[in-house]
């Protein structure tokens, strides 16, 4: 991929994050984002908690 096309990635997911109220609408975006990135069939998105300590699954696509 070249790196025109990273930044407009990055850039499209840095505004999201700025701009979207829904964690879940943000959550999909990113893993959209992520999946068209990587040229990869599905991704997963993992949060970490602090108390207690453990990965909550978010989103799959």
């Amino acid at each position: 991929m070249e790196y025109k096309n990273i930044t407009f990635l990055l850039t499209k997911i840095g505004i999201a994050l700025s701009s979207e109220n829904r964690l879940d609408n943000l959550f999909d975006l990113i893993v959209d984002e992520i999946i068209e990135f990587a040229h990869c069939d599905a991704c997963s998105l993992f949060i970490r908690h602090d108390h207690p300590a453990q990965l909550v699954f978010q989103t799959l696509l």
